[in-house]
């Protein structure tokens, strides 16, 4: 038996509560995203607004409902409002930063709505691990 076998049970708990968090903060992002995703779309084809700055406003709408679901229900932070709400700002402040600069890129090959889907697969993962790492951590209850 391999020296690391005892750690085989440690894992597969970490894997199970990671697959755990990750799929409740799909399901956060997922409602986020359709926010984000009907703000986007209505503004564009109703009101005419350019896609960037449409994009822009939904993922500032998406993220105070990501927010508050992630803190209460997908990390359970024990962190204060004080303290994780900054952290998710400046990180909020960077995933906007980075949807605009992917975006404007995207756009000049792609359609706006692929563009917004190719974007929002590259923020999910940055935005899981971020938060789970930081934003929310490291006094969590899950390990």
């Amino acid at each position: 038996m391999s020296k690391y076998a005892c750690y085989l049970p440690i894992y597969y708990e970490f894997m199970k509560a990671i697959t755990k968090q990750f799929s409740c903060f799909f399901i956060v992002g997922a409602l986020s995203a359709l926010i984000q995703f009907s703000i986007l779309i209505s503004f564009v084809e109703f009101l005419f607004i350019e896609p960037i700055l449409a994009s822009t406003l939904g993922y500032i709408a998406g993220a105070l409902i990501n927010y508050t679901l992630n803190h209460y229900f997908t990390f359970k932070s024990s962190l204060s409002h004080k303290k994780s709400l900054v952290r998710f700002t400046l990180n909020s402040l960077f995933g906007l930063l980075l949807n605009f600069s992917l975006m404007k890129i995207l756009l000049t090959h792609y359609a706006y709505i692929i563009s917004q889907i190719l974007v929002s697969g590259v923020i999910l993962f940055w935005n899981f691990l971020i938060h789970r790492y930081w934003t929310f951590g490291p006094k969590r209850e899950i390990p």
